[in-house]
């Protein structure tokens, strides 16, 4: 059995082994009020927790792009502090340290394209430099530009949503370690499907993108802090991953259908509708890019799409019903009143199709058909 993938607190060796600094230096930072521990044992020890390492993110990513400690300070504590006027001055001051102010333009110019020529919070600027700041260290220059142009499409809004989701979803990993769930549960796929997709979004987008970040989380012990996901043992994520992975391919399930496509006007408000009725039936997002949205419990199931590969956009019709199985009467009742809720429109409420058949047909925002259904004679029926 894997180790726990998440720390929750620190003593001071303990964080500076992880994070690679020394306690001289988290002792100075402590001085300066820059970053104090947050809590005290009943020993009487002071313990650094994961809001604490997620300042020290911020302080590091700051501090990589030449921010002197009183700026930082100042960053990290006062929510209308300027980024961009700060660092303005910044250019001024180090004009002496020409090749490091190229690299740091560079980076500040990605992270613009990306606003939009919007004024972004500090916090997800220093996110989003963070990310950069690691991948500029470990991956080529072929790779860096795949990715960037993968986020320009996404926006820094998009982004630090799937960080969070990102966030959410290793702690669900932990969970899934600590109650030892099965590596064959299909609950346990699910988890890591969700895992590794939101990995993928975070990285360019292809499939085996994720495993760029296994060498990157192989070689540097700070990898995880910079991507936001302070506390978290990546290589241990990824051992983790790979078993329960490894396991289903032992342990096919076979299907007729490999996916069901409908096509939405705005993919933003169609999530909010298909996470709630879809989130009933236990699936969810699994793998995420900027113009579709693939839900599935452990694979790749259902997509919602606002543009085809060629990004023309889809048509939306409902010449095409898409069938979910629920596993109770009360899971599509419930399923149907979300979706009422959700904004969806009512075709046939659930009802007793036949002696073996309960089901309901309802419209998603856009007009597309879904059935939702419950064969009643066979209780192995497959559930998708």
């Amino acid at each position: 059995m894997a180790k726990k993938v998440l720390k929750h607190s620190w003593k001071i060796g303990e964080l500076a082994n992880d994070t690679g600094l020394t306690v001289r230096t988290l002792h100075y930072y402590d001085e300066l009020g820059l970053l104090k521990p947050s809590q005290e044992t009943d020993g009487g020890h002071r313990v650094y927790i994961t809001t604490d390492l997620e300042r020290l993110q911020k302080i590091l990513t700051l501090k990589q792009l030449g921010f002197p400690l009183d700026k930082i300070k100042e960053a990290i504590s006062n929510k209308k502090f300027s980024l961009k006027d700060a660092t303005a001055r910044l250019k001024t001051d180090i004009q002496k340290r020409k090749k490091e102010l190229e690299d740091i333009e560079l980076r500040l110019s990605n992270a613009d394209k990306l606003q939009s020529g919007k004024e972004s919070s500090t916090d997800s600027v220093v996110q989003l430099l963070s990310r950069m700041n690691l991948l500029d260290r470990h991956l080529s220059k072929e790779q860096l530009e795949w990715i960037k142009q993968h986020d320009l499409q996404f926006g820094p809004e998009a982004l630090t949503e799937l960080r969070d989701e990102w966030v959410t979803a290793t702690e669900d990993l932990q969970n899934a370690i600590n109650k030892n769930l099965p590596l064959s549960d299909w609950r346990t796929k699910a988890i890591c499907m969700r895992w590794f997709g939101l990995a993928c979004a975070l990285m360019g987008g292809l499939f085996d993108s994720p495993y760029e970040l296994k060498k990157i989380a192989e070689a540097d012990p700070k990898a995880a802090l910079e991507l936001g996901i302070p506390g978290a043992d990546l290589k241990k994520v990824f051992e983790y991953v790979e078993l329960v992975l490894t396991e289903s391919r032992n342990s096919p399930i076979q299907t007729a259908l490999a996916y069901a496509q409908v096509g939405v006007g705005d993919l933003k408000k169609s999530r909010k509708f298909y996470d709630a009725v879809l989130g009933g039936l236990e699936m969810k997002p699994i793998f995420h890019r900027p113009t579709q949205i693939i839900y599935g419990k452990t694979n790749p199931e259902f997509f919602i799409s606002s543009k085809t590969l060629d990004k023309k956009s889809l048509s939306i019709g409902n010449a095409m019903t898409v069938g979910f199985w629920a596993t109770s009467a009360a899971e599509v009742d419930k399923a149907y009143a979300i979706a009422m809720e959700a904004g969806g429109k009512s075709v046939e409420k659930p009802h007793q199709v036949s002696e073996f058949l309960y089901s309901c047909n309802i419209q998603d925002l856009d007009g597309n058909s879904l059935e939702i259904m419950k064969w009643t004679d066979n209780p192995n029926k497959p559930m998708g």
